[in-house]
């Protein structure tokens, strides 16, 4: 599919490969993209409100398990689901919630072919997650210069309120945002 969007753009000698990557897989694969979303197996049962948490879930797992960890736009991907999650909640409309999260599925898939699908490293239970909630946002509320740290963290505290039993889950990503080199995001 990249190699196809390549060759229908010339912005990427312009302007590098990301953004004319994104444009043009949204752009001219968008039906391929929506055709790929709907073949994704959802959660049953929950509704609109279970659907934006596995939405939500996962970002936070591709955040955690590319290959690259802390990227800039897994990150964004992290937090804008949970965003997405908090205007869904709030507009009370079934059907455009649903087209919604299908769009931001679309969105995700694009962005992980345009990022070279990064291999995805799935152990991320096994890792020792010894900090308490509060060891980890006063960590975060301790950086200095970025707030994508302090999202982040804000992200997966607010899902493990809602999903305690994924505990694991939002405490490696609040890890990664913590302990990796912040020249990254």
């Amino acid at each position: 599919m990249l190699r196809d969007v390549e060759a229908e753009t010339d912005e990427v000698k312009k302007r590098g490969k990301f953004t004319p990557r994104m444009s043009a897989l949204l752009g001219y694969q968008g039906d391929r993209l929506v055709d790929f979303a709907k073949r994704v197996k959802l959660p049953e049962g929950g509704g609109v409100d279970a659907l934006s948490a596995w939405v939500v879930d996962c970002a936070i797992t591709l955040y955690v398990t590319a290959e690259r960890q802390n990227g800039f736009f897994f990150l964004h991907g992290a937090t804008s689901a949970w965003s997405l999650r908090q205007i869904i909640l709030l507009i009370n409309d079934e059907a455009a919630s649903l087209v919604a999260l299908r769009v931001f599925l679309c969105v995700v898939m694009a962005l992980y072919t345009t990022l070279e699908r990064p291999a995805l490293i799935l152990d991320y239970a096994n890792v020792a997650n010894e900090c308490s909630w509060e060891q980890l946002i006063e960590k975060a509320i301790s950086v200095e210069g970025d707030e994508h740290v302090y999202k982040l963290v804000q992200v997966c505290w607010e899902m493990y309120k809602l999903q305690p039993h994924k505990e694991s889950l939002y405490k490696q990503a609040a890890n990664c945002v913590l302990n990796l080199p912040y020249s990254n995001l």
